[in-house]
């Protein structure tokens, strides 16, 4: 969470950065980024060498499509800036984005962390 750094996600406050389930603490296996509508979850596949992005828009498709570019963005800046040993050589030769729900601008259900 703490190489999240950016403060605006589509437009909107960050008002949320988790790495644990509110409910019961639990460790998600990634990131959580909220806004007021709409927010987006990131983690590592546990059977190949890419990261999936999942997101929701409570606004619409072209709102969604903003969170998911940015999603994106703030993913390889976050893997670009943790130790090498957390995700492997780094963004250029490490993991590649794999968008989840959402990415064809229909958020589907809730999947995320």
């Amino acid at each position: 969470a703490e190489q999240v750094r950016r403060t605006q996600l589509a437009g909107e406050r960050v008002e949320r950065v988790l790495t644990r389930a509110p409910g019961n603490g639990a460790e998600i296996g990634g990131v959580k980024v909220a806004t007021a509508s709409g927010w987006f979850a990131a983690r590592p596949s546990g059977t190949e060498n890419v990261y999936k992005i999942y997101a929701e828009s409570l606004r619409g498709a072209e709102h969604l499509r903003s969170i998911l570019q940015e999603a994106q963005a703030i993913v390889a800046e976050a893997l670009a800036a943790a130790p090498a040993r957390e995700h492997g050589p780094g963004p250029e030769h490490g993991p590649r984005p794999e968008h989840g729900p959402g990415s064809e601008g229909d958020p589907g259900p809730e999947r995320g962390p």
